[in-house]
C-alpha cells in the first residue's frame, strides 16, 4: 500500500512544469537571442515617446528579454546592461536546462527501481504480490499512470499524444515480460501445449491490451473518472456471458447485476447531462473496455492457471504492437514522439510504461490466483478502487470541479462495486474450503487412516 501510494505522487510530481520550457532554447535560439538583442535596444532607441508606432506582433526575441527583465525588477534586482544582461539570460536559461535533464533522470531512475523492485517480487513470490495484495496493487498503479498520461496529453511542451503512450505500454509489456520470463526462477512455459490453450492466451492477450488501449483513448477525450465508472460494469457484464453459456448464476448475482447496471447508466446519464459531450465519449471507450475486461476475466478463470502470467503479459504487449502498427498509420498526427524521437519525451514515456506494466502484470497474477477462481473478483476489485481512487485524484491533482449529482451517481456505483465484490468473493472463500478440504484428505496420514 505504502508502495503503490509512493508511485501515485511521484508519477505527478516529478513532472517538470516549466523544466520543458529550457528544452525548447537550444544553441540556435541562444544566438538569435545575441543577435537580436542589439537590433531591438536600437529599435526603441529610435521610437520616439510621441510616435507610439502601428500596433504589430511582437518578436519572440523581444518578447523574452522584456519577461526576463520584468521578472528580474519584481524581484528587486538591479538588471544589467548590454553584455552582462545577455550572460544573465543565457545563465538563466542554462539552469533551467539543467533542471529539466535532472528531472529526465530522476523518472529514470525512478522507473529502473520500480522494475527491479518488481522483478524482486517475482522472482521471491514475496507477499505484496500474491492475491488481493496484487489487485490492489494494480489499482493503484493504474490510477497514478492514468495521472500520469492525462498530465502528458494536457502539457502541450512535451509534444506527446495518445498513441504514444499506447506504444510506450505495449513496448514495455512485451519486452519486460520477456525479461520476467526468462529470469522467472519457475521457468514458465512460453509455448502452448495445443491449440486450444493457445487460442486461449492470445485471446486473453488480445482482450488484455485492447482493454488498456481503449481506457487511454478514452483518457484522451474525457476524465478517466468516467471511463472507469463505466469499465465497472465489467462484473455486470460477466453476468450477462455467464447466463449466456448456461453456467451457474447464484441470486445474489442476480441481484448485484441489474443493481450495478441502474446506478452505472444513472452516473453516465447525469454526467453526461451536467459535465458534457465528453463524458458520454469517455463513457463509450469505457463500456467497450467493460466487455473486454468481462471477457478476459471469464477466461481467465476457465484457462485454470495453465499459463503463466508473465507470459500472458509478454503475448498482450506483442498483440499490442501489432494492432498499434496500423492505427500509428492511419492517425500519425498523435504518434508524434515516437515519429519525432526526440529525447525529452524518452523519461516520462518509460515512467509510463513501467506503471503500465505493474498494474497490467498485477491484475493477471491476481486473476491467476487460486487456480483462477479468484478472476472474477480480483477484477472487481481493481475496477472499484480504481474508481474511487481516479475520483480523487481528479479531485485534488486537476481540480475537477464535479456537479452535485455527478459526485452522488458515482458514489452509488462505487456502493454497489463493494456489494458485487462481496458476492464474487463468496465463491472465492467457498473454493477455499474445497481446496482444504482436498489437501487434509490427500495427506499422507489421513490417506493411511482410510486404507
Amino acid at each position: 500500500m505504502r508502495l503503490a501510494f509512493l508511485l501515485l505522487c511521484t508519477s505527478v510530481s516529478l513532472i517538470p512544469g516549466r523544466a520543458e520550457e529550457a528544452c525548447d532554447f537550444d544553441d540556435s535560439t541562444l544566438l538569435q537571442l545575441e543577435g537580436t538583442g542589439k537590433v531591438n535596444r536600437s529599435r526603441v532607441a529610435e521610437r520616439e515617446p510621441s510616435e507610439p508606432g502601428p500596433p504589430g506582433p511582437v518578436p519572440a526575441s523581444e518578447a523574452l528579454i522584456a519577461a526576463d527583465s520584468t521578472r528580474l525588477r519584481h524581484h528587486d534586482e538591479v538588471l544589467p546592461s548590454g553584455a552582462s544582461h545577455r550572460e544573465a539570460l543565457i545563465q538563466r536559461i542554462m539552469t533551467k536546462i539543467r533542471a529539466a535533464r535532472s528531472a529526465h533522470n530522476g523518472m529514470l531512475f525512478i522507473s529502473g527501481m520500480l522494475v527491479t523492485v518488481l522483478l524482486w517480487g517475482e522472482v521471491t513470490h514475496a507477499a505484496w504480490l500474491q492475491g488481493r495484495s496484487a489487485a490492489i496493487l494494480s489499482a493503484f498503479t493504474l490510477v497514478a499512470s492514468n495521472v500520469l498520461a492525462k498530465t502528458l496529453l494536457l502539457s502541450p511542451q512535451f509534444g506527446i499524444g495518445v498513441l504514444d503512450l499506447i506504444y510506450s505500454h505495449c513496448l514495455s509489456l512485451a519486452f519486460l515480460g520477456a525479461l520476467f520470463t526468462k529470469l522467472h526462477p519457475e521457468k514458465p512455459l512460453v509455448v502452448p501445449d495445443g491449440a486450444e490453450q493457445a487460442v486461449q492466451a492470445l485471446s486473453v492477450g488480445f482482450f488484455s491490451s485492447a482493454c488498456s488501449m481503449l481506457l487511454l483513448g478514452g483518457l484522451y477525450v474525457g476524465p478517466a473518472t468516467a471511463v472507469l465508472l463505466v469499465i465497472a460494469l465489467q462484473s455486470s457484464i460477466a453476468t450477462l456471458w455467464k447466463h449466456y453459456f448456461s453456467e451457474t448464476i447464484e441470486a445474489e448475482e442476480h441481484l448485484a447485476a441489474p443493481l450495478l447496471l441502474i446506478a452505472v447508466l444513472v452516473g453516465t446519464v447525469i454526467g453526461a447531462r451536467e459535465e458534457g459531450g465528453e463524458w458520454m465519449w469517455s463513457a463509450f471507450f469505457g463500456l467497450c473496455a467493460a466487455v473486454g475486461r468481462a471477457t478476459c476475466a471469464l477466461q481467465q478463470r476457465n484457462f485454470a492457471c495453465q499459463m503463466h502470467h508473465v507470459v500472458t503479459v509478454t503475448y498482450a504487449g506483442i498483440i499490442g504492437l501489432i494492432m498499434f502498427g496500423p492505427i500509428a498509420a492511419a492517425y500519425p498526427q498523435h504518434a508524434r514522439a515516437i515519429l519525432t524521437m526526440e529525447m525529452h519525451n524518452l523519461a516520462p514515456l518509460v515512467l509510463f510504461g513501467v506503471l503500465s506494466l505493474m498494474s497490467t502484470l498485477g491484475m493477471l497474477k491476481a486473476a491467476n490466483s487460486m487456480w483462477g477462481t479468484m478472476s472474477e473478483s480480483s477484477y472487481t476489485l481493481v475496477s472499484g478502487l480504481s474508481l474511487c481512487l481516479q475520483f480523487v485524484a481528479d479531485l485534488t491533482v486537476f481540480s475537477v470541479n464535479w456537479a452535485r449529482f455527478t459526485q452522488s451517481s458515482i458514489a452509488l456505483a462505487a456502493t454497489c462495486m463493494i456489494f458485487s465484490y462481496a458476492v464474487s468473493y463468496k465463491q472465492v472463500l467457498r473454493a477455499e474450503q474445497c481446496f482444504t478440504s482436498a489437501y487434509s484428505l490427500f495427506e499422507p496420514q489421513n490417506f493411511e487412516q482410510g486404507q
